[in-house]
């Protein structure tokens, strides 16, 4: 098999079964596993589950608990497909939220864990709030080659991630996740049932499209943009403390490697020896992360901005002027 996936096709049956997911959970980030197949670089999703609210926490060794339960119970769900011939073959798993708020190092580690599995694994992210303007948000999105040599050369999965291992490796937040063009698939079925619908269907005027307010939709962006950029604001904090201890030490450091070389002892890493000084950098990982948040999130309101300022046009040509 090849890991390179050009399209990913969801059906109308996973599509239904992870907006209803969403709906029975309006507060909550909800997830679930998806099973499909794998052909011509075209990943074929065709079934999905969701898992219990309740399997959630923020602790770190009820998270691992939590994975365990998840292998468990996507296992059964395997189990069971297989029993009644269905799909039976994980292709990845899904997530319910706000677009760009899933850029995390928990959602990258669990990407991780799927496409080390299985190369051609994805995320499918699905936003409920762009739902309630009309518009149905469904993107799949797979870690990068430089993103996946990242996590394997980590030997514990919480270290922090350096500035060197970045620059050696060219990670940034845009080469962090890629994005994979998604296509909804009907059954011809389906299709032909919508057809006999379509002249039941009473002729009504619908004047949605005319909306211009988006307050709602903003507020979400914008209190999620703050919060990502006082968030980054704080790792820049951080970062810029241990420049100024680093620059403070540069004596000490170098006395310290000239006593080791006179010792005739190993030279130690940079790292050890700045923590000898009480300089540790902090993790490049999460700002990178909340840059990538960022940058969603200003893309979402910069779309969101230009369909409400073309219904605002829109209204103002269909309005009569005091001239007229």
């Amino acid at each position: 098999m090849s890991e390179h996936v050009d399209e990913v096709t969801l059906s109308s049956l996973v599509v239904m079964k992870i907006v209803k997911h969403a709906r029975e959970n309006p507060d909550a980030s909800v997830q679930g596993p998806i099973v499909g197949l794998v052909s011509n670089n075209k990943l074929d999703v065709s079934d999905c589950f969701p898992l219990p609210q309740e399997q959630y926490t923020d602790s770190e060794e009820d998270g691992q608990a939590a994975r365990i339960n998840l292998q468990e119970m996507q296992t059964a769900f395997l189990a069971c497909n297989r029993e009644v011939n269905g799909d039976s073959f994980s292709v990845g798993w899904y997530q319910v939220g706000e677009m760009g708020s899933f850029f995390d190092r928990g959602v990258a580690l669990d990407q991780y864990m799927f496409q080390s599995r299985v190369e051609e694994s994805v995320l499918v992210v699905y936003d409920p709030i762009q739902i309630q303007h009309n518009n149905l948000v469904l993107k799949a999105f797979r870690l990068t080659k430089k993103a996946m040599r990242l996590f394997e050369n980590m030997g514990d999965t919480s270290e922090p991630v350096s500035s060197e291992t970045m620059k050696q490796l060219g990670l940034t937040y845009k080469s962090l996740f890629e994005e994979v063009p998604v296509v909804l698939r009907t059954p011809p079925l389906a299709r032909l049932m919508m057809l006999s619908l379509v002249p039941e269907a009473p002729l009504t005027n619908e004047f949605d499209r005319l909306d211009s307010s988006a307050e709602g939709f903003m507020d979400n962006d914008v209190k999620l943009l703050m919060g990502n950029i006082g968030d980054l604001s704080h790792e820049a904090g951080r970062y810029s403390m241990y420049k100024r201890t680093l620059y403070r030490n540069q004596d000490k450091l170098k006395q310290l490697a000239e006593e080791r070389k006179k010792k005739n002892l190993k030279a130690l890493p940079r790292a050890e020896l700045e923590a000898q000084v009480g300089a540790t950098e902090p993790s490049r990982l999460e700002p990178m992360m909340l840059n990538a948040q960022i940058a969603s999130s200003s893309t979402q309101m910069a779309k969101l901005g230009s369909t409400c300022l073309g219904a605002l046009f829109l209204n103002e040509a269909l309005q009569p002027t005091n001239n007229q």
